[in-house]
């Protein structure tokens, strides 16, 4: 393979985008097996399920997401006894556009709020679509 620094913007961008649809049609492929080998082996409805079958060693673990709807819950949660309310607790998350508002148009609240984010920078995507 050819050495990367030494190849073209155009000739990474072209095989980035073969690259990718690559791995697109592995994981679909690898998805297919799966979904095949789930239905030849007994899988839990939850959690984590190992066996070992013709040399080699399995292990399925399903999830289930479960979500609060915090409406429905307001409504109910006076009816749930004190000590079970507990099972719903709430995180505070930062709403990132009313933050960047803030930063904009009120500079000295910002600062106070400011203390209280960590702000790192994330990983910066790539997205190529090639233009015929």
């Amino acid at each position: 393979m050819e050495d990367l620094k030494e190849m073209e913007l155009r000739q990474l961008l072209t095989l980035r985008l073969v690259t990718d649809r690559a791995i697109d049609n592995k994981k679909d492929y690898r998805d297919q097996v799966n979904e095949e080998i789930l239905a030849r082996m007994t899988a839990r409805d939850e959690g984590s399920h190992t066996v070992e079958v013709d040399g080699f060693k399995v292990t399925t673990t399903a999830t289930m997401r479960r979500n609060l709807d915090p409406e429905v819950w307001e409504e109910i949660k006076d009816e749930i006894p004190e000590d079970c309310r507990e099972v719903v607790s709430y995180t505070p998350k930062l709403s990132i556009k009313l933050y960047k508002e803030i930063e904009k148009h009120r500079p000295k609240v910002f600062s106070k709020i400011a203390e209280a984010v960590t702000t790192k920078p994330g990983a910066t995507a790539v997205k190529i679509k090639e233009l015929n």
